[in-house]
């Protein structure tokens, strides 16, 4: 798992210097997939991971599409492989 989070930040960074800047909401959303897809969360995951977890609708089910919605901004959240991820990220968060 920690090779594939690897060669997805990779990814994530040749992406980023070919194209265009990300803004902030990108950033954000791709900061949080890669920090909530591990078990261990360095300090540089905060920011992302609280505003993550600070999207709240009132009922489970808008809170989890309005999380689904942010991490969706991800410009490579629907790359290979990657709605999987999302899906377990969304999936575990129930459980925190």
């Amino acid at each position: 798992m920690k090779k594939f989070l690897v060669a997805l930040f990779a990814f994530y960074l040749l992406s980023t210097t070919t194209a265009q800047a990300l803004t902030t909401e990108q950033t954000l959303a791709c900061e949080a997939i890669m920090c909530l897809s591990t078990e261990e969360r360095p300090v540089e995951c905060g920011a992302s991971v609280a505003h993550y977890f600070s999207i709240q609708r009132g009922f489970p089910t808008k809170t989890t599409r309005a999380r689904k919605a942010f991490l969706n901004q991800c410009p490579t959240a629907s790359e290979t492989g990657m709605p999987t991820i999302v899906s377990s990220i969304l999936a575990n968060a129930k459980k925190l």
